[in-house]
């Protein structure tokens, strides 16, 4: 049973690199303050879970560990959708300075 409590301790181990690329790229303008404050939502249940794993309450280390990685997902969501808004208005202002030559 400790072996496999073990094995579960080493499993449920967050790391805050993803969330922290998240915010970066989202000032760089492709996600906007939506999916920072998605990111860091997901670095403060994160932090939870190495803490909660140490303790063996590995059952709500594993809760905190899907609801940081889904505040994670909202944050690429989030970027993935800005970053299309931009191609798409770019594109749609080429193809319109194109039209009108100004």
């Amino acid at each position: 049973m400790n072996l496999e409590k073990n094995n579960n301790k080493d499993k449920l181990r967050y790391s805050p690199t993803i969330a922290i690329i998240q915010i970066f790229l989202s000032t760089l303008g492709l996600g906007g303050i939506i999916s920072i404050v998605f990111a860091i939502l997901s670095i403060v249940e994160g932090s939870k879970v190495n803490d909660l794993a140490a303790k063996d309450n590995l059952e709500l280390a594993q809760e905190k560990f899907k609801i940081a990685k889904k505040w994670e997902k909202c944050a690429w969501i989030t970027i993935g959708i800005f970053s299309v808004l931009i191609v798409g208005w770019t594109l749609f202002w080429i193809y319109v300075g194109s039209v009108l030559e100004f």
